[in-house]
């Protein structure tokens, strides 16, 4: 599924294999080598940024006067994640609460983001270390039905056949599109403001989530000092 700031999509494990460049890696970059078993079967988020050649990101003893609020642990996704925030991610009843923090028979499952690894293809720059903690991932072991073997492999919450995945794509892209035009209508910088606090519900589990959601709802429907 491609949008105008991001991809979702699925790797064959020879594509991630060649995508991450782990042929060379091994052999010469050993911290930007990554175990990608099971990793195939995973959906994963691509978003792409250009950047000049002679650009020095601060914090490398450069005096750095911008100051930026990450809503997230990835601060490199959190534009795709606030479209994928306004989706409804409730599934079907489900007496199975794979996260600890629902209630049976109506399970939130948002899509989860354990780890980012960030790649370039700046030819004179070795491959960015690939810190990934896989022991994040949901998995679960399926059986061979003509065997006694058995493989382990995500675990899958989500149903979406043809037709739901088509409403789900062209749902994103409608919202990604409302969110893209926000950013240039000064009278409506209080959505991208309860949009930011949404993002932070979406990210954050129990109390805290509810505590960033009543935020979000007050940057809608207030002011600064008003009482709802």
């Amino acid at each position: 599924m491609q949008f105008e700031t991001f991809e979702l999509r699925k790797f064959s494990e020879s594509e991630l294999h060649l995508f991450l460049g782990q042929n060379v890696n091994r052999h010469y970059y050993k911290s930007a080598v990554l175990d990608l078993e099971n990793l195939h079967h995973y959906w994963w988020l691509l978003h792409r940024e250009e950047v000049p050649l002679q650009y020095k990101p601060g914090g490398n003893g450069e005096n750095d006067d911008r100051a930026r609020l990450h809503l997230t642990r990835h601060e490199e996704i959190e534009m795709p994640m606030k479209v994928l925030a306004l989706y409804n991610w409730l599934i079907r009843p489900s007496y199975n609460d794979f996260f600890a923090d629902g209630v049976p028979g109506c399970t939130w499952t948002p899509p989860a983001f354990p780890f980012v690894i960030r790649t370039h293809d700046n030819l004179l720059e070795e491959p960015a270390s690939i810190e990934a903690d896989l022991n994040q991932l949901l998995l679960t072991v399926s059986h061979e039905s003509d065997s006694d073997r058995h493989s382990y492999g995500p675990l899958d919450y989500w149903s979406f056949d043809a037709e739901a995945a088509a409403a789900f794509e062209i749902l994103l892209r409608r919202t990604e599109s409302m969110v893209l035009a926000l950013k240039g209508i000064p009278e409506w910088q209080f959505v991208s403001t309860a949009l930011d606090y949404l993002l932070k519900a979406f990210e954050s589990k129990g109390r805290e989530q509810l505590v960033w959601h009543i935020i979000a709802l007050e940057s809608l429907l207030g002011q600064r000092g008003d009482t709802l």
